[in-house]
């Protein structure tokens, strides 16, 4: 089952979407083909649940059907060039190295769109690395919206809101929680979620590979 982080940041953005139309963004509890377009999402493995009103803790959705990485399903943007395939912003290589261990092949577990800060279209997908034991993984999952880096501005500033922000990754970047297992970072017009399950300490692994991603980013 897929994990989804960040009701609350959802709701946020339709609030504010509906004050001042100004950038204000976060993730969303479905994104399953546009329908609830008014969230983004960051997926997570963890084992927690919560209810709308919780905004740490992730909530459990159905999965959509998965989509295989090169299937030409995934390449449709909005706005211009967007990432089509999250899978391509990190090598399994990379991945192995980052984690110590082998991975199988990645595989796209989700593509569909949303709306970030109110109105403004994005492409969504998620890619995921997984150890053929299942105990090590590398989730990415992208907000695609090209040319509209006003409302992935406002989305990353409010992901980031009283959290430990690090520097040097793309626009705004800061670690879901103090477990330093998960990044969001915002980047012109891209937000991305990365977040890594491994033995041991995760943070040097997953800024390695943040890095990695946002220098690939169109």
């Amino acid at each position: 089952m897929i994990r989804i982080r960040g009701v609350a940041l959802a709701i946020c953005m339709l609030v504010f979407s509906a004050i001042a139309l100004t950038a204000c963004g976060g993730d969303d509890d479905d994104t399953n083909g546009g329908d609830s377009g008014d969230e983004a999402a960051a997926v997570t493995t963890d084992d927690q649940s919560a209810s709308d009103d919780e905004a740490t803790e992730p909530v459990d959705v159905e999965p959509t059907e998965a989509a295989d990485a090169s299937d030409d399903g995934n390449d449709d943007q909005s706005g211009g060039e967007g990432v089509s395939d999250p899978c391509s912003l990190v090598t399994q290589a990379e991945v192995e190295a980052a984690l110590g261990e082998p991975v199988q092949d990645p595989v796209v577990t989700y593509t569909g769109t949303a709306n970030i800060s109110g109105t403004v279209p994005a492409t969504v997908s998620t890619c995921a690395y997984i150890s053929p034991t299942g105990a090590s993984s590398v989730n990415l999952t992208s907000w695609s919206a090209p040319g509209e880096s006003e409302a992935v501005a406002g989305m990353i500033e409010l992901a980031c809101t009283d959290k430990e922000t690090i520097s040097g990754l793309g626009d705004l970047a800061c670690y879901y929680d103090d477990t330093h297992a998960e990044v969001q970072l915002g980047s012109g017009g891209f937000f991305l979620d990365i977040y890594v399950t491994m033995n041991g300490d995760a943070s040097d692994a997953l800024v390695d590979l943040s890095e990695k991603a946002v220098d690939r980013l169109p």
